[in-house]
Protein backbone atom coordinates (compact mmCIF):
# COMPACT_ATOMS: atom_id res chain seq x y z
CA UNK A 1 0.00 0.00 0.00
CA UNK A 2 2.80 2.43 0.86
CA UNK A 3 4.69 1.91 -2.41
CA UNK A 4 1.59 2.52 -4.51
CA UNK A 5 0.89 5.72 -2.63
CA UNK A 6 4.47 6.90 -3.14
CA UNK A 7 4.34 6.17 -6.88
CA UNK A 8 1.00 7.97 -7.13
CA UNK A 9 2.34 11.00 -5.30
CA UNK A 10 5.46 11.05 -7.47
CA UNK A 11 3.33 10.90 -10.64
CA UNK A 12 1.10 13.76 -9.49
CA UNK A 13 4.14 15.82 -8.52
CA UNK A 14 5.83 15.17 -11.86
CA UNK A 15 2.72 16.18 -13.81
CA UNK A 16 2.32 19.32 -11.70
CA UNK A 17 5.95 20.34 -12.21
CA UNK A 18 5.72 19.74 -15.96
CA UNK A 19 2.51 21.79 -16.17
CA UNK A 20 4.18 24.55 -14.16
CA UNK A 21 7.12 24.62 -16.55
CA UNK A 22 4.73 24.66 -19.51
CA UNK A 23 2.75 27.54 -17.97
CA UNK A 24 5.98 29.42 -17.30
CA UNK A 25 7.10 29.03 -20.91
CA UNK A 26 3.76 30.45 -22.07
CA UNK A 27 4.16 33.35 -19.65
CA UNK A 28 7.63 34.06 -20.98
CA UNK A 29 6.39 34.11 -24.56
CA UNK A 30 3.16 36.05 -24.00
CA UNK A 31 4.46 38.89 -21.85
CA UNK A 32 5.67 41.93 -23.77
CA UNK A 33 9.29 42.35 -22.69
CA UNK A 34 9.37 46.14 -23.07
CA UNK A 35 6.30 46.72 -20.88
CA UNK A 36 7.41 44.15 -18.30
CA UNK A 37 10.86 45.70 -18.15
CA UNK A 38 9.37 49.14 -17.61
CA UNK A 39 6.90 48.00 -14.92
CA UNK A 40 9.02 45.52 -13.00
CA UNK A 41 12.52 45.54 -14.45
CA UNK A 42 15.66 45.94 -12.38
CA UNK A 43 15.41 49.72 -12.74
CA UNK A 44 11.73 49.97 -11.75
CA UNK A 45 12.66 50.56 -8.11
CA UNK A 46 10.01 50.73 -5.43
CA UNK A 47 7.14 50.76 -7.93
CA UNK A 48 8.24 47.44 -9.40
CA UNK A 49 8.71 46.00 -5.92
CA UNK A 50 5.21 47.11 -4.87
CA UNK A 51 3.71 45.72 -8.10
CA UNK A 52 5.48 42.40 -7.54
CA UNK A 53 4.22 42.42 -3.94
CA UNK A 54 0.61 42.83 -5.12
CA UNK A 55 0.94 40.16 -7.80
CA UNK A 56 2.58 37.70 -5.41
CA UNK A 57 -0.18 38.16 -2.83
CA UNK A 58 -2.86 37.63 -5.48
CA UNK A 59 -1.26 34.59 -7.16
CA UNK A 60 -3.39 31.54 -6.23
CA UNK A 61 -0.93 28.79 -6.99
CA UNK A 62 1.43 26.34 -5.38
CA UNK A 63 5.22 26.31 -5.41
CA UNK A 64 5.45 23.94 -8.38
CA UNK A 65 3.85 26.59 -10.57
CA UNK A 66 5.09 29.76 -8.85
CA UNK A 67 8.79 29.07 -9.14
CA UNK A 68 8.80 28.22 -12.87
CA UNK A 69 6.75 31.39 -13.44
CA UNK A 70 9.27 33.37 -11.36
CA UNK A 71 12.08 32.00 -13.56
CA UNK A 72 10.13 32.95 -16.69
CA UNK A 73 9.56 36.46 -15.34
CA UNK A 74 13.26 36.81 -14.70
CA UNK A 75 13.92 35.68 -18.28
CA UNK A 76 11.66 38.44 -19.68
CA UNK A 77 13.43 41.15 -17.69
CA UNK A 78 11.89 41.32 -14.23
CA UNK A 79 14.57 42.31 -11.73
CA UNK A 80 15.83 40.08 -8.95
CA UNK A 81 14.59 42.44 -6.19
CA UNK A 82 11.14 42.32 -7.77
CA UNK A 83 11.25 38.50 -8.00
CA UNK A 84 12.28 38.36 -4.33
CA UNK A 85 9.30 40.57 -3.44
CA UNK A 86 6.97 38.41 -5.56
CA UNK A 87 8.04 35.14 -3.94
CA UNK A 88 8.11 36.63 -0.43
CA UNK A 89 4.66 38.12 -0.93
CA UNK A 90 3.35 34.78 -2.14
CA UNK A 91 4.80 33.16 0.98
CA UNK A 92 3.60 35.72 3.53
CA UNK A 93 0.53 37.44 2.11
CA UNK A 94 -1.21 34.96 -0.22
CA UNK A 95 -4.84 36.04 -0.26
CA UNK A 96 -6.13 32.60 -1.23
CA UNK A 97 -4.56 31.03 1.86
CA UNK A 98 -5.87 33.81 4.08
CA UNK A 99 -9.42 33.27 2.80
CA UNK A 100 -9.40 29.47 2.76
CA UNK A 101 -7.35 28.70 5.89
CA UNK A 102 -6.56 31.59 8.18
CA UNK A 103 -9.89 33.40 8.42
CA UNK A 104 -12.02 30.32 9.06
CA UNK A 105 -9.56 28.67 11.42
CA UNK A 106 -7.86 31.56 13.20
CA UNK A 107 -10.35 34.42 12.98
CA UNK A 108 -10.23 38.04 11.92
CA UNK A 109 -8.15 39.32 14.85
CA UNK A 110 -5.34 36.88 14.12
CA UNK A 111 -5.39 37.58 10.37
CA UNK A 112 -5.25 41.34 10.86
CA UNK A 113 -2.43 41.04 13.40
CA UNK A 114 -0.42 38.64 11.23
CA UNK A 115 -0.83 40.65 8.05
CA UNK A 116 0.01 43.90 9.82
CA UNK A 117 3.10 42.33 11.37
CA UNK A 118 4.37 40.76 8.14
CA UNK A 119 3.25 43.17 5.40
CA UNK A 120 6.31 45.42 5.66
CA UNK A 121 8.70 42.50 5.32
CA UNK A 122 7.75 41.91 1.70
CA UNK A 123 8.88 45.21 0.15
CA UNK A 124 11.75 45.31 2.61
CA UNK A 125 12.95 41.94 1.31
CA UNK A 126 12.95 43.32 -2.24
CA UNK A 127 14.90 46.41 -1.21
CA UNK A 128 17.38 44.29 0.76
CA UNK A 129 17.88 42.00 -2.24
CA UNK A 130 18.61 45.03 -4.43
CA UNK A 131 21.00 46.47 -1.88
CA UNK A 132 22.82 43.15 -1.47
CA UNK A 133 23.16 42.81 -5.24
CA UNK A 134 24.73 46.27 -5.40
CA UNK A 135 26.98 45.53 -2.43
CA UNK A 136 28.44 42.41 -4.04
CA UNK A 137 28.48 43.82 -7.57
CA UNK A 138 25.81 41.57 -9.09
CA UNK A 139 23.97 44.21 -11.13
Amino acid sequence: MGDALLVSLAAVTLVTVLLGILAASFVAELLPKDIVGELAGADSGWRGILLATAIGAAMPTGPMVLFPIAVALQEVGVGVPQIVALVTSWCLLAVHRVIVWELPLMGVNFVVARLAASALFVPLSGFCAGWLMLAVGMR
